[in-house]
């Protein structure tokens, strides 16, 4: 007697199904995550937390001087050391680049610092308002002021 050897496998329509719910259930977990907004909230999760160390900078500078920096323009440029004190040692850069992403506007007893946001969902994004300070002018819609 022979024995038959038996070979078990799939079929074509067998494989063709499960590449196939495979690839509905991926484009469902796809549009359910969506990367590109999440990409949004991280960005603006960063610009928030720079905003965040300026205000420190900016408080720390006060602390010492009576007075926040005369200035309005690119934040990136903004004075923040004196008498040999550097309040800020690395400024903060904006995920998307560019020297007017971060906008300080200060007389000395008061500032205020402008940026955008991404993502227009977020509660911390308002109205979109223009600046105008110091060669930087644009549209933003999120900031921060003295306290």
């Amino acid at each position: 007697m022979h024995k038959k050897k038996l070979i078990l496998g799939y079929t074509l329509i067998e494989l063709l199904v499960v590449i196939g719910m495979v690839g509905v259930l991926t484009t469902g977990l796809i549009v359910l995550i969506n990367p590109a907004h999440q990409l949004k909230k991280g960005r603006d999760a960063q610009r928030k937390g720079d905003l965040k160390t300026y205000q420190q900078a900016l408080e720390l500078y006060r602390a010492d001087n009576n007075t926040y920096p005369s200035y309005s323009g690119a934040a990136s440029n903004m004075p923040i050391n004196t008498g040999g004190i550097t309040y800020l040692r690395t400024r903060p850069v904006a995920p998307a680049g560019g020297a007017c992403n971060y906008v300080y506007v200060g007389s000395g007893s008061t500032y205020t610092m402008y940026s955008i946001l991404e993502n227009l969902s977020d509660p911390d994004a308002g109205s979109s308002f223009s600046v105008s300070a110091g060669g930087c002018s644009g549209s933003y819609n999120y900031s921060v002021l003295s306290p």
